[in-house]
């Protein structure tokens, strides 16, 4: 199997998740790995998605660069970008998926958001 934990660790996942309404997505497990269990259990949490747009992370890093900041730096340029969404969002039932884009970063556009219809 690819990972030997994978029922222990996908316990704890989904009790930090399941509580800040965040959906979790498993990296690609060989068959012997996958369980009709685990799926079960992943599917008991909200669905929905977090995308970040290839050109966002450019701006993450980009600003990161400008400002000569390391990993710190990093995550304060996602938490100034993403504040706004982490309160809203879990809050309203309408959305699918949220796709962080450039603009969100750099603090001139706001994310898109995929709502359901």
């Amino acid at each position: 199997s690819d990972y030997s934990c994978i029922d222990h660790l996908t316990d704890e996942l989904l009790k930090w998740t399941d509580d800040r309404k965040i959906s979790l997505s498993l990296p690609s497990l060989r068959v012997d790995s996958f369980t009709k269990e685990l799926m079960e259990k992943i599917s008991t949490v909200r669905t929905g998605s977090l995308t970040f747009a290839p050109e966002a992370l450019e701006a993450v890093a980009s600003l990161a660069l400008e400002r000569n900041t390391g990993a710190r730096g990093l995550r304060s340029i996602l938490e100034n970008a993403m504040t706004d969404i982490m309160y809203e969002v879990p809050s309203r039932d309408d959305i699918l998926g949220v796709e962080i884009t450039p603009e969100c970063i750099r603090g001139t556009g706001k994310p898109v958001y995929t709502l359901k219809k």
